[in-house]
């Protein structure tokens, strides 16, 4: 008769955990670098560069649209627009290297970036 799980089985199906959970926390550890900057992009051009460490209001407006950006205690959030959607102003409050809130019909980009310089993988000559 054959039997339906061998141990090989059961060991390939143990690697194959294990390399799923370190892949996980070397993603988890990645994605929590502490975030040190926001960058404001309105229709493609910066717009600003803000520190998450200072508490502060920041409005943005133009001859048809109003938003208002707000960082408190190291989070990001978009605290209100006049867009029709509301969907940047519902987005939940960011506060992680490489999250953004983005504001569609006013081509607003909220992103973070982390703190830390980025190291050179490349050298070009």
């Amino acid at each position: 008769m054959f039997r339906v799980i061998r141990k090989a089985d059961i060991a390939l199906f143990c690697i194959l955990i294990l390399l799923a959970l370190a892949s996980s926390a070397f993603t988890a550890f990645r994605l929590s670098a502490p975030a040190g900057e926001v960058d404001l992009t309105l229709d493609g051009s910066p717009y600003g560069t803000y520190s998450l460490s200072e508490d502060r209001e920041i409005e943005i407006s133009g001859e048809d649209f109003h938003n208002v950006v707000c960082i408190e205690n190291g989070c990001v959030f978009m605290k209100s627009s006049d867009c029709r959607n509301q969907v940047c102003v519902n987005h939940a409050p960011i506060s992680r290297s490489g999250e953004s809130i983005i504001c569609l019909p006013h081509k607003l980009v909220v992103r973070i970036q982390s703190g830390k310089e980025a190291d050179v993988d490349a050298i070009a000559q």
